[in-house]
């Protein structure tokens, strides 16, 4: 077996048991060499004429002096159209094993080890430093993710998002968002929160943080609950149950 057999599998594999046959193996030993479909190896042997193609050619070349060039050459393009058809159908299975192998690519199942169902969900997420996924800040996102998963396998709870320190400037609205940001956009994550509010999420903005940062309750924006301070509140929530998450 030449050395190179084992690794000859694949897209290539119908192309090479054509040649392979061609060279006179058996039909059998071809198909397990090249790792290919029998039917085409069948193709490829049925194909083979009984003389070397390479000498046909040659000796038509040396009949070329012949009068009756085209009886000469009749032989020569027939069997190049035998081999070119060998080759197409031996393409043809290379594309259906690729097709194949692209619908058998499926992910494997996962098993889960740990199942958890939560029947009560108390959480409250601290907003106090800048993550981001992309343009969306993290602790958003996964505040958007928890309530609708919450809503999906019907969860009671309630969930809340504290903005203090580096992040209290998400809960403005537009006007004082564009003054403390030095923008023109507006805040451009004011559809989200107003999403979460909508979904029963509670909002809430430190007051210590709008203290220093000159803010009054109507720079923010509509829904949006000022708490004492976050440090306090967050304290607070931690001993009526609420589990803290810091995104």
């Amino acid at each position: 077996m030449p050395a190179f057999a084992p690794a000859v599998v694949g897209k290539s594999g119908n192309i090479l048991a054509a040649f392979i046959v061609h060279a006179h193996l058996p039909v059998a030993y071809a198909a397990t060499l090249c790792g290919t479909d029998v039917t085409f190896v069948w193709v490829a042997a049925l194909l083979r004429r009984k003389g070397q193609f390479m000498q046909r050619i040659k000796y038509r070349f040396r009949q070329v002096t012949q009068p009756d060039t085209e009886e000469i050459w009749k032989p020569v393009r027939l069997n190049l159209g035998w081999y070119c058809l060998a080759a197409a159908l031996a393409c043809l299975g290379a594309v259906q094993g690729v097709n194949a192998a692209e619908q058998s690519d499926v992910p494997p199942a996962i098993r889960i080890d740990v199942p958890v169902k939560l029947e009560n969900a108390r959480v409250v997420f601290l907003m106090d430093h800048p993550a981001f996924s992309g343009d969306m800040p993290t602790g958003l996102k996964y505040m958007q993710l928890l309530t609708q998963r919450m809503k999906e396998m019907d969860v009671k709870g309630h969930v809340v998002a504290i903005f203090y320190n580096e992040t209290a400037y998400m809960t403005l609205n537009d006007k004082a968002y564009n003054a403390f940001r030095k923008v023109s956009t507006g805040n451009p994550y004011k559809t989200v929160l107003l999403e979460l509010l909508n979904q029963g999420v509670q909002v809430e903005e430190c007051g210590y943080s709008m203290k220093v940062n000159r803010w009054t309750n109507d720079d923010l924006l509509p829904g949006v609950k000022v708490n004492t301070g976050a440090i306090g509140r967050t304290i607070d929530l931690v001993q009526q149950g609420y589990v803290h998450l810091k995104p």
